[in-house]
């Protein structure tokens, strides 16, 4: 009997809050999601624990990076994207020179475990007023 009492007042009040203000419960639903999505988006890349992704991330950085900013002409630019960028961007063998087996294909520097290429890669020139920048000579 007691705790049916003491169970009756919360239900009438969550009762009444929802009838006087419809819009609690789009609004619990909504912190529910908020809570669901930031839980999922933090930890989509390991959490805050785990730094490969970052380390993956720095590695291809360094790799497409480093080269690109060496390019000084146009045969400079189709060496890189022949030598440096479409190897690192579509491997075709692991770092010991073994091949990839057809589930290995499409990592971007051979990282399977982080990131997976979806859709086509693309390149853009950027055309810009003589002087607003140096250029490498």
């Amino acid at each position: 009997g007691i705790v049916q009492a003491r169970a009756e007042p919360e239900r009438n009040f969550l009762a009444q809050l929802v009838a006087t203000n419809p819009k609690t419960i789009d609004a619990i639903f909504y912190c529910v999601f908020l809570i669901m999505f930031t839980a999922v988006a933090f930890n989509a890349q390991g959490g805050a624990t785990n730094s490969s992704s970052y380390y993956t991330s720095a590695n291809l950085r360094h790799k497409w990076e480093e080269p690109f900013l060496r390019i000084s002409d146009a045969a400079g630019w189709f060496d890189y994207m022949e030598s440096v960028f479409v190897p690192t961007t579509f491997p075709i063998a692991w770092y010991n020179g073994e091949p990839f087996g057809a589930d290995d294909l499409g990592w971007p520097g051979g990282h399977p475990e982080m990131y997976r290429l979806i859709g086509e890669v693309s390149t853009r020139q950027v055309r810009v007023a003589d002087g607003s920048c140096s250029v490498a000579t």
